[in-house]
């Protein structure tokens, strides 16, 4: 999807996640086959080019048993 977007002139530039813990309502728990007040990892990612274009506006649910966060910053040692 990145290079497709980069043919088109979309390169992301900035943006903002969000990452927490909430429960499954009704509706998200149905969807993902959980019951209702599962804990999920709930992540907002929004994405905007260079020129300040809207990219991308993702929410995603995540099993923590199965997904992780692993985040770098700075200067490699």
């Amino acid at each position: 999807l990145t290079i497709t977007l980069a043919a088109y002139g979309f390169i992301g530039d900035h943006g903002d996640q969000w990452i927490g813990a909430e429960p499954l309502n009704e509706e998200d728990a149905l969807l993902l086959g959980r019951p209702v007040g599962t804990v999920f990892l709930k992540t907002l990612r929004t994405t905007y080019d260079r020129h300040g274009r809207l990219m991308e506006h993702v929410e995603s649910w995540l099993d923590p048993t199965h997904f992780r966060m692993h985040h770098s910053f700075g200067a490699p040692a």
